[in-house]
């Protein structure tokens, strides 16, 4: 028997986690937006939305290359697509 999930498995929790983000984020609380939106993308990285929410976090705190690496990841998906 395999330990492995079938493709996909994770993606309705990828999905709560990234709209609980997104939630803490319309709260204007960041840490805890990061942190979902962080195990949104550890259950899903091809979360484009997550990458793109992720990037306008950084920037508001003045973090332009974490800012780039996160809006590059979400073009890099959503071009995939």
């Amino acid at each position: 028997m395999s330990s492995r999930q079938p493709c996909g498995s994770n993606q309705k929790w990828a999905d709560a986690h990234y709209g609980l983000g997104a939630t803490w984020y319309d709260l204007h609380d960041q840490a805890a937006a990061l942190k979902e939106l962080r195990t949104a993308l550890d259950l899903d990285p091809s979360s484009a939305g997550a990458h793109r929410l992720l990037a306008r976090i950084y920037l508001q705190q003045n973090d332009p290359s974490a800012a780039e690496r996160e809006f590059t990841a979400s073009a890099t998906i959503e071009a995939l697509c």
